[in-house]
């Protein structure tokens, strides 16, 4: 009985809570010049409770947005990639993104700063002709490893642990052109979890709803 309340609650569904996605009138112009596009790492902001804000302290919070915001780009990366092999596939490449991530960090060890640099010399940087820019907000976010240990101390203990509410507030994603430096393409997206719906579950059901949404199909 307690298994199966258990996978009950871990089954809630995310639910939408909208989206809206918006397009320039001359997008296939600039577009039918993109033969290259870069996904950027995304911008996080972990609106953590103030106990916990304490505890980690800034510098780890800020080493967790990092971290949050390059997974969600390699997530949008293969979402998009992998919906490339169905029927409406993509017809422009994408740079690998250890690749982009590479020249990202050359750009800082020359003493740059690419979220300060524009989009049209970002691009040039990184040799392509737009790049795909986003931002998710994550509430109390936790690990999918550490929702598998709350499961285990469950099932094994009786004991109902609650793992932290996770919920992505807002997520936001865009293509700019890199020549003209201007947003062609965004999706706006909210999403909210259940009790058992950890952060991972939240940028995978982001992903798969902006990959269907995005753009560049043949």
């Amino acid at each position: 009985m307690k298994r199966i309340l258990l996978i009950t609650l871990t089954g809630l569904i995310l639910a939408g809570c909208g989206s809206r996605t918006y397009q320039t009138n001359n997008f296939d112009r600039q577009a039918i010049t993109h033969q290259q596009i870069a996904v950027l790492p995304f911008e996080v902001d972990l609106e953590l409770r103030p106990r916990v804000m304490q505890q980690l302290g800034r510098e780890k919070v800020k080493e967790m947005e990092l971290q949050t915001g390059r997974q969600i780009q390699s997530s949008f990366y293969n979402w998009v990639l992998r919906r490339g092999g169905k029927k409406s596939h993509i017809k422009t490449q994408f740079q690998d993104v250890d690749e982009t991530n590479r020249i990202l960090r050359e750009l800082t060890s020359q003493g740059k700063s690419p979220e300060l640099m524009s989009a049209r010399d970002l691009s040039t940087a990184l040799g392509v002709d737009a790049l795909v820019r986003g931002r998710a907000n994550l509430d109390q976010p936790i690990s999918r490893e550490f929702a598998a240990v709350i499961d285990v101390v469950n099932i094994n203990t009786g004991l109902f642990l609650p793992r932290p509410p996770a919920q992505t507030k807002s997520a936001e994603i865009g293509v700019i052109d890199g020549r003209s430096g201007t947003r062609i393409w965004g999706y706006t997206h909210t999403l909210s979890g259940g009790i058992f719906t950890s952060a991972d579950d939240l940028i995978r059901q982001m992903m798969r709803n902006a990959s269907r949404k995005f753009p560049y199909r043949a």
